[in-house]
């Protein structure tokens, strides 16, 4: 059922994506401006399932709004061009599927760590996520003071 879901919202968003961008090219039309938030019950079941209630209850009270026009800004030149990347591919999350990052994670040519969590690995398993995603010479420094 909660695939369903994310895919008919999922399609629900695309289309609104692509309808403010026709729009907002329009002389006679405003700029759409969208805030978006998940619901309480989407951040417990689909974001952070893998977190305390208690604790994705207060993810969903403090988490900021998503401005729907930040998909129009273009990068001109991406770091990973020429930086290493590390990519935490989350095998339960249910807003990015693991597939595509992992896809994404292959285009940048990351070092890709998988981990048995949902989209807030960073907070369901924090221990994962540090040793994961920093250089391994910072790890040193860190381990070292």
């Amino acid at each position: 059922m909660w695939r369903l879901l994310h895919l008919i919202t999922g399609n629900l968003l695309m289309i609104y994506l692509k309808v403010s961008r026709l729009l907002n090219g329009h002389p006679n039309c405003r700029r759409i401006r969208a805030d978006l938030r998940l619901s309480t019950d989407a951040i417990i079941h689909d974001f952070a399932q893998d977190v305390p209630v208690k604790e994705a209850r207060l993810i969903a009270a403090t988490q900021g709004s998503w401005f729907s026009g930040c998909t129009d800004e273009k990068v001109d030149h991406a770091a990973w061009h020429e930086k290493p990347s590390w990519f935490v591919v989350t095998e339960n999350d249910r807003m990015i599927n693991p597939g595509l990052q992992e896809t994404m994670a292959k285009n940048i040519k990351a070092t890709v760590i998988k981990a048995n969590a949902s989209h807030v690995v960073m907070v369901s398993q924090p221990e994962k996520w540090i040793t994961s995603t920093s250089p391994p010479s910072f790890l040193i420094h860190a381990r070292s003071n």
